[in-house]
């Protein structure tokens, strides 16, 4: 959120779970970089009952990492992105692919029943990452980082989701920076 804030004149709002101290220390992160990043607040984000000054509002990006990592991830995130995303909001979320490989099956159904459409992403002019193998096929599958753009409802025109639940396989890419051209 910090580096999102110090390269964009965008609002930014950094949000966590106040137990534990874990929102102190994001405010603490921001308080270190001082009048650097003034456009750049905390709220208090509790996945399981929301927070009204956060999911009333309409987001142009939503930018989140290394979320899901237990059960409650895996059930809460997904509703908790059907009720933050707008029609024109996009949730860019970097993510270990195979750290959890049966929580990623499961992240992946629960995003789909929630109305919502993953494809994974990379930078323009880049390699595309290599192809996902099926699920549950490997003893030690390769961890790697994905980048997924989930939005809400069917892919726009002209798309189509890349990620399959049942194969993982991608289908179409997306690149960043490509979401509108004609290439």
């Amino acid at each position: 959120g910090i580096i999102v804030a110090l390269n964009n004149a965008c609002e930014v709002v950094m949000t966590d779970q106040e137990e534990e101290g874990q929102l102190d220390w994001t405010q603490h992160n921001i308080d270190i970089c001082g009048h650097a990043v003034p456009n750049c607040t905390t709220a208090p984000l509790d996945w399981s009952i929301g927070n009204p000054s956060i999911t009333s509002q309409e987001w142009d990006i939503i930018v989140g990492c290394d979320l899901v990592y237990n059960e409650a991830g895996v059930e809460l995130l997904p509703r908790l992105l059907a009720t933050l995303l707008r029609p024109r909001t996009a949730f860019y979320y970097s993510h270990t692919r195979y750290r959890y490989e049966d929580s990623d099956m499961t992240f992946l159904r629960n995003l789909k029943s929630s109305g919502l459409t993953c494809r994974e992403v990379w930078l323009k002019g880049t390699e595309p990452p290599p192809t996902s193998p099926a699920p549950m096929t490997q003893v030690f599958p390769q961890k790697r980082i994905v980048t997924w753009r989930i939005t809400k409802g069917e892919p726009r025109e002209g798309e189509s989701e890349n990620i399959e639940v049942a194969d993982h396989s991608p289908t179409d890419t997306v690149v960043f920076g490509d979401d509108d051209s004609d290439e």
